[in-house]
């Protein structure tokens, strides 16, 4: 399940990004201060970012962990794009 997105503007473009987060949604800068988005349906949003700003999107009111981990699995399985055990 995804419960946060971030972007970094390399052109300083608006940029629209289909994010897969259930329900309302949040849009942050860098410094978690609101950023204005419009949302454009279809689970996207747009949001103006000047050339290396970043936006974090977020379930509204969640304040996710964002460090990257590994995601440990709920049931036993092949290890991915390795063969299974004969």
């Amino acid at each position: 399940m995804t419960r946060w997105v971030r972007l970094v503007s390399e052109a300083g473009a608006p940029c629209v990004v289909r994010h897969g987060i259930s329900g309302a949604v949040e849009v942050r800068d860098g410094r978690g201060r609101p950023l204005p988005y419009e949302d454009v349906g279809g689970g996207a949003v747009r949001i103006a970012l000047g050339k290396g700003d970043s936006a974090l999107v977020t379930a509204k009111g969640d304040r996710p962990d964002l460090r990257i981990a590994p995601v440990e699995p709920n049931a036993a399985a092949a290890r991915w794009g390795l063969p299974g055990d004969s």
